[in-house]
């Protein structure tokens, strides 16, 4: 998968992430998110207009059909 850093203020390459996958998020109460995969993960500044870093998955995985949802988690307090 690839995703785009953008450099902000804060320099945060050195900063872990964790990359997920869910199957569903929660939405509302006595629901709790469904999460599928997660990877850990530094972020990576690419040089060049609209540069994206590649992030290589260390297990297939299977989407379910429909819906699904990719994010990070950041694990610092910045």
């Amino acid at each position: 998968m690839t995703i785009h850093f953008n450099r902000a203020f804060e320099e945060v390459g050195n900063r872990p992430i964790k990359i997920q996958f869910w199957a569903d998020i929660a939405n509302g109460p006595g629901k709790a998110d469904t999460l599928i995969y997660e990877l850990e993960a530094v972020p990576t500044y690419v040089n060049g207009r609209n540069g994206f870093a590649r992030f290589e998955l260390d297990t297939l995985i299977i989407l379910p059909a429909g819906e699904f949802f990719v994010g990070w988690q950041q694990n610092s307090g910045l």
